[in-house]
């Protein structure tokens, strides 16, 4: 969660006393920097925490921002998204084997796991990860890890992107109060 001290409201409140909805101008502005910043450092924070790749991040996930208005100093980052196929992770072997036992490693930390009734092969239009659930044939289904959201809840993901969007909003203030000062942005 970001937060605007009082000290920040007041020094705004004195500096630019005569700009017309400075307070507001300031902070918006701030605030969508630091979402911005927040969301790159998020997806950065799950790549160095989960073996995922950026494209899978795009392609499985949706990342929103709820930009601040002039009107309205509310911003959020909003993570969704459907549970990503196991085979994007770290899986071995990637290529259909029936011979070889599966290991999946979701975390980077993690050394893998040998999942004991899956197997790698070429079903419903891709190569993936599945598992038996019954002796017949046709009772295979898709194994996944987790989502993008879900990944974004990670204690190591969540703090780091809540620090850089805070420190990125008390640097864009005091740019924003220049900014305001030297003529722009009116």
């Amino acid at each position: 969660m970001i937060e605007i001290t009082e000290s920040q409201i007041n020094r705004v409140d004195a500096i630019l006393s005569g700009v017309k909805n400075a307070r507001y101008k300031v902070f918006s502005n701030a605030i969508n920097r630091g979402l911005t910043a927040g969301r790159t450092e998020g997806t950065k924070a799950i790549r160095q925490t989960y073996n995922v790749k950026a494209g899978t991040i795009t392609k499985h996930g949706r990342i929103r921002l709820d930009k601040a208005g002039e009107s309205s100093t509310v911003g959020q980052i909003e993570f969704a998204g459907a549970v990503i196929p196991l085979m994007q992770f770290k899986v071995s072997p990637k290529e259909v084997n029936k011979r070889k036992t599966v290991t999946a490693a979701v975390l980077r930390n993690g050394t893998g796991a040998q999942i004991a009734q899956a197997y790698v092969t070429n079903l419903k239009g891709g190569i993936g990860v599945f598992e038996r659930l019954t002796r017949k044939r046709e009772t295979s289904q898709t194994l996944y890890g987790p989502s993008v959201a879900h990944m974004a809840e990670n204690t190591n993901v969540l703090p780091k992107m809540e620090e850089t969007a805070q420190r990125t909003v008390n640097e864009r203030v005091e740019h924003e109060i220049t900014r305001l000062l030297n003529g722009y942005g009116r």
